[in-house]
């Protein structure tokens, strides 16, 4: 029978080793350890209660998988830590693209910067143009031009974000501000002037 009052009072770093030798008990101890503190520390990140239970989830995730290459240079809270602080980063990453890529919110930002006295059909119609010229751009292209230029992502913000080379994302910013010009240019002249 195993003393848990034993196992208990092992030091971090003897519950790391006990983990790994396959005492289940022992990582049940360490997720117990500081349970409390990561999701008080991630409360006060986020404010959201259901993603801390996602957050404290993934980061415990990654302990287990990182059993073998936790450092031993490092206190095992503070890499606990370090590792919800990545995981934290990650969502609010994704957060962010996702919300970039939405064309209804680049709307809502556009409406709201709209002169009261420009009508309604005008607006409607510039948003259909603008809509068309995006969906006619390289998925790739337009992902990096609504980073740039709707939330205004720098080249090497981009570059990181995305995990390619800042000439990578300044061609990819480049190529796609022309690809707009273009097709805008192309349907504009088409219509009608008005004056």
């Amino acid at each position: 029978m195993v003393d848990t009052h034993a196992i208990r009072d092992l030091a971090d770093h003897q519950l790391l080793a006990a983990t790994r030798s396959g005492r289940d008990e022992a990582f049940a101890v360490l997720v117990g350890r500081y349970r409390e503190s990561l999701s008080r520390y991630l409360y006060f990140q986020t404010g959201d209660p259901h993603l801390v239970e996602d957050l404290v989830q993934d980061t415990y995730f990654d302990l287990f998988r990182s059993l073998n290459s936790v450092p031993e240079d490092l206190p095992f809270n503070a890499w606990l830590f370090k590792t919800a602080r990545h995981n934290l980063q990650q969502h609010w990453r994704r957060a962010r693209v996702r919300r970039m890529l939405s064309l209804e919110w680049l709307w809502q930002r556009r409406l709201a910067q709209t002169p009261h006295w420009e009508d309604e059909a005008s607006t409607s119609i510039q948003r259909e143009l603008v809509e068309y010229v995006l969906q006619q751009i390289n998925p790739t292209l337009r992902e990096a031009l609504l980073m740039h230029s709707v939330w205004g992502f720098s080249c090497p913000e981009i570059a990181a974000m995305l995990g390619i080379s800042l000439n990578a994302a300044e061609k990819r910013v480049g190529r796609a501000k022309r690809q707009f010009a273009d097709i805008w240019t192309t349907h504009t002249e088409a219509e009608p002037r008005r004056g």
